[in-house]
């Protein structure tokens, strides 16, 4: 038939089972254009391929074909406000796979950078990709662990609810001035936040942007009395200004590494990069 597709070449076209359209038949979603009462052959039009299109999204973002059921035959791709939750939707779930990528090319960049790193002695120099922090003043014990370990997660789920993309990496973070006590934050390690312009400023104010660049480490065994101030003061140079990222939680770190902590120093550093 001249304008019309079988179900066979129209189901093709979109690379779907021919029981498929049958079942959204069924339900009322996408009828049969045409239906030969001497054959009970179902033909297609070429136009009803929009209303496909739309039922194959639906069902790629996970919306039960039975809210579309709601709507007369094929209505409901006309109806502007359904299209429009839809078009959201699908800018949620583009977000949702973006954020996975950032989070599998986190892993690598981990393994990458950790992997040269696994029994080092003494200070040494690595260069470390550009990382945003998210951080926050810090007032208790660098030695308890109990503590640290609580406030951590509820930065975490802090910055996770505020639509950022927290990873589990963190520690403490000692600004050093001169010959002052140092100044301590916890913090936590998040994915390149796309969205950093448009929040709110109490969460701007807090996310750190440290460039790729090259730090001073050292790894040290920790016990319950390290004086990890100490630590600094002894190994790194005494410069007027530097920061020291004290990592007590390291994701995908190598397991030979668990027992160890590694401090990453930063000489020079004149102000926080927002």
């Amino acid at each position: 038939m001249k304008n019309y597709l079988t179900i066979s070449d129209f189901a093709n076209l979109r690379n779907i089972n021919i029981n498929s359209l049958r079942y959204y038949e069924r339900i009322g979603l996408l009828a049969p254009a045409y239906i030969d009462e001497e054959t009970n052959y179902r033909y297609y039009s070429p136009d009803q391929l929009s209303t496909l299109d739309v039922i194959l999204h639906c069902i790629n973002l996970g919306i039960p074909l039975k809210e579309l059921g709601t709507y007369e035959k094929e209505e409901f791709v006309k109806d502007a406000g359904l299209l429009d939750d839809y078009k959201a939707m699908s800018e949620r779930k583009i977000r949702d796979i973006q954020t996975g990528f950032k989070k599998i090319e986190y892993i690598q960049h981990c393994r990458e950078e950790q992997e040269p790193y696994p029994a080092a002695d003494g200070v040494y120099q690595r260069e470390l990709r550009t990382r945003y922090l998210f951080i926050e003043e810090y007032n208790g014990s660098l030695n308890d662990d109990r503590q640290f370990d609580r406030r951590f997660r509820e930065l975490f789920q802090y910055t996770q609810d505020q639509g950022l993309t927290p990873v589990m990496s963190g520690g403490f973070m000692l600004s050093f001035s001169g010959s002052e006590p140092p100044s301590v934050h916890l913090y936590h390690e998040v994915l390149t936040p796309d969205n950093a312009e448009e929040a709110d400023t109490a969460i701007s104010d807090r996310l750190m942007k440290l460039p790729t660049m090259v730090f001073s480490c050292l790894c040290v065994e920790p016990t319950s009395d390290t004086d990890w101030v100490e630590v600094v003061r002894t190994h790194f140079p005494n410069t007027a200004r530097r920061i020291a990222l004290i990592n007590k939680q390291v994701q995908y770190e190598p397991q030979e590494n668990h027992n160890l902590v590694e401090i990453q120093v930063l000489d020079g550093f004149q102000t926080y990069a927002h």
